[in-house]
């Protein structure tokens, strides 16, 4: 189990993550001449799956955080 303000910390650092991760996506879906690549769908897919464990990563350390609070 972990500390509540472990895991708020920790998800803080995974929202850092995630926003460089939508950076890096608006700058890729918004320039014309990197659209252009063949693999920019591919890259776009990837980005939106790490966006998506980063997600389930925040929700696992919610609950974990909750379950110890509970237990405390």
């Amino acid at each position: 189990m972990l500390d509540p303000e472990d895991a708020l910390e920790a998800k803080l650092r995974l929202g850092v993550i995630a926003s460089a991760i939508l950076d890096h996506a608006h700058i890729l879906s918004t320039d014309t001449s990197l659209l252009a690549l063949s693999e920019a769908g591919s890259v776009l897919r990837g980005y939106a799956d790490d966006f998506q464990r980063l997600a389930a990563a925040m929700e696992v350390l919610e609950r974990r955080s909750v379950v110890r609070s509970i237990r405390s």
